[in-house]
């Protein structure tokens, strides 16, 4: 599945899509959270706030510009 399958099915609320999403960007993601708080606790706290975020406002994502960004 491409990011663009993995973003349809993440719409629609499919929780494997969701599970392979976090797992394909957690990595990335949380290496920018430990730059900005440098304790490992509070960045993998930041990481699924984040992914919280990501999930809840997936739907207004259009398809323009980079996911990843």
């Amino acid at each position: 599945m491409d990011d663009s399958q993995l973003i349809a099915a993440c719409k629609k609320q499919s929780r494997n899509a969701q599970k392979a999403l976090y797992e394909l960007y957690a990595p990335k993601m949380m290496a920018v959270c430990l730059r900005y708080c440098q304790n490992g606790e509070t960045a993998r706290d930041l990481l699924h706030d984040g992914f919280l975020q990501v999930f809840t406002q997936i739907g207004s994502y259009s398809g323009k510009g980079s996911f990843e960004g």
